[in-house]
């Protein structure tokens, strides 16, 4: 007579929790390698390409003398207008620091009435800060995605030809022509 064994495995039991827990742990273990490995590409770039730890004060240097520019501008712009003295219809009165004495002639205090003009110049500098401010940012952070793209796609080789010139000045070049392309385009579209 012949006798099978059967062997009873114990089932595991897991909840709804304990496996959203395990899908939780797997994908943060995925984003942990991930960026291992973008990080390790990161340091290679910079190790090769070393003017990518200076190139961003460039930039940011240009937006310090353009704030310069543009906060007296606005300070300028601010103070045009007309300064007029409201209208008292009320009892106040006020210490003249000057005089140490109470003054209650003019207390009411001033106000500037800005012409239409000041007022949509006003609207037109603060989006002007904030399109210049947005355009140098993006053009540098295209300088670096160029510098790292064009190692990260040559494999780690470098070009014979463009060692003396730092490849963030190339990159910058190449953004200059593809920027000044692209409004060329644009222009010609207008027309």
């Amino acid at each position: 007579m012949l006798v099978h064994s059967v062997v009873i495995t114990p089932r595991l039991q897991t909840s709804k929790p304990e496996i959203i827990m395990l899908n939780y742990l797997h994908n943060r273990v995925n984003q942990f390698n991930c960026f291992n490995a973008c990080s390790q590409v990161a340091a290679k770039v910079i190790g090769e390409v070393q003017a990518l730890i200076i190139f961003p004060l460039i930039p940011y240097g240009i937006l310090v003398v353009f704030y310069m520019f543009w906060i007296s501008a606005s300070l300028h712009m601010f103070s045009s207008g007309q300064v007029v003295q409201n209208n008292c219809n009320s009892n106040c009165c006020t210490y003249d620091l000057t005089a140490k004495r109470v003054n209650c002639d003019r207390c009411c205090g001033y106000s500037i009435h800005y012409t239409p003009h000041i007022g949509v110049a006003i609207l037109f500098h603060l989006f002007g800060c904030y399109w210049a401010t947005q355009f140098f940012i993006a053009c540098s952070s295209t300088v670096i995605a160029g510098s790292v793209a064009s190692y990260y796609w040559a494999h780690g080789e470098t070009s014979v030809s463009c060692m003396p010139c730092p490849k963030c000045i190339t990159q910058f070049r190449e953004s200059n022509d593809f920027l000044l392309q692209s409004i060329e385009d644009q222009f010609y579209y207008i027309e």
